[in-house]
């Protein structure tokens, strides 16, 4: 992951965090490039933030809901296309190669399942990207 990657990726985050209304939003670029590594890297529980590996359109979807919506009441926090075009972003500038991680929770399905929490918050849900050369994080954590 290059530099301006990197520096790509932490605008998308900063972005994300002036832009939802309520809750915490963590994330940015690093290093390491094993997922538990990375998950540290983030102050994620790294057994609960690879819980599940989603695809790039998977990833994609699950951002933009967890940057519309409040985990707990689904209240909208942000506009449906800012939250669609962050979500993009931050995928496509992760890279192709990337392995997309998640700890499964989608606010906006209509079962929920249970999930692992990757923080110490109520609720949260996000995306750990992992390449051969660094990682990238965008989470959101909600407190009921």
């Amino acid at each position: 992951m290059t530099n301006e990657t990197r520096a790509s990726i932490e605008e998308v985050v900063a972005d994300a965090r002036e832009h939802r209304r309520y809750g915490v939003v963590r994330g940015g670029a690093s290093d390491a490039s094993v997922p538990a590594d990375a998950a540290r890297a983030f102050g994620l529980e790294p057994d609960a933030a690879t819980h599940e590996v989603v695809d790039a359109a998977q990833a994609r979807a699950l951002l933009s809901s967890l940057l519309r919506v409040d985990l707990a009441y689904l209240v909208e926090l942000m506009e449906r296309e800012r939250a669609d075009r962050l979500a993009a972003d931050f995928v496509d500038r992760v890279g192709p190669d990337a392995t997309f991680f998640t700890n499964g929770n989608d606010p906006t399905a209509p079962v929920s399942k249970g999930y692992p929490c990757a923080t110490s918050a109520t609720l949260d849900a996000g995306i750990l990207a992992v390449t051969a050369t660094g990682s990238a994080c965008l989470w959101v954590e909600d407190e009921d």
